[in-house]
């Protein structure tokens, strides 16, 4: 296939989603969806909820056993 016609998937490299892809994703994963779930249900691949997800320090196993505040002090920190 000629190099000219050849299509990458996914956005154009350097591109950026709108914060609503992201917020989408959060809400996602808030609601008890795992981060690759949440990703599929935002419009992304898994990779990048994963990176979003390690990027903001989730850790699903913390996500288990922490206590309330916890939780609470993280959604803030997303959101903020």
């Amino acid at each position: 296939m000629c190099a000219q016609l050849k299509r990458r998937r996914g956005r154009p490299r350097g591109g950026s989603l709108p914060s609503e892809v992201r917020e989408a994703f959060w809400r996602a994963v808030g609601a008890g969806k795992t981060p690759s779930q949440a990703a599929v249900e935002a419009g992304v691949s898994e990779s990048t909820g994963l990176k979003w997800a390690k990027e903001a320090g989730y850790q699903s196993a913390w996500a288990r056993t922490a206590s309330p505040e916890v939780h609470a002090l993280f959604w803030r920190h997303v959101f903020s």
